[in-house]
């Protein structure tokens, strides 16, 4: 039987998929993008465009066509199912990718696994090595000839 919710709308079915793509570290330093209840952020951020909403919510009803219990499979085979199923819906990846990778970036569980300060950038910023000021001569001087 097809599941009959939409899989944008399936924060189970989108949390298992979100951990798919960005699982857990294997030393549990960092959790698995599902896990830290990114789904309705990746969510908003892809339905915000019809176009890519429709090309991923027809690649996930492929995904919950293929496996009705996606969730429940382990890491390995739900990363074969989203490779296969990848191959025919190209935007897929290409669409889910950069909301995910800001969700997960900014969020402070991940960031103090990285050993970052759990704050945006700004208006602290982040020490920067100083560069060797004749690097900038050469390019100052390949911009203007």
């Amino acid at each position: 039987m097809v599941n009959s919710i939409s899989p944008l709308d399936d924060m189970v079915f989108m949390a298992a998929f979100l951990d798919t793509l960005i699982p857990p570290s294997e030393g549990d330093d960092l959790p698995g993008a599902g896990t830290l209840g990114l789904a309705p952020q990746v969510v908003t951020a892809i339905t915000s465009n019809d176009r890519i909403a429709s090309a991923v919510s027809a690649a996930l009803e492929v995904i919950q066509e293929q496996a009705t219990d996606y969730a429940a499979l382990d890491l390995d085979q739900r990363v074969a199912i989203v490779g296969s199923v990848a191959e025919d819906h190209p935007m897929l990846i290409s669409s889910v990718i950069p909301p995910l990778y800001f969700a997960y970036y900014q969020h402070p569980t991940v960031l103090m696994g990285l050993g970052l300060p759990t704050r945006p950038p700004f208006p602290g910023g982040y020490s920067i090595d100083e560069t060797d000021p004749d690097l900038l001569d050469l390019l100052s001087a390949k911009a203007s000839s």
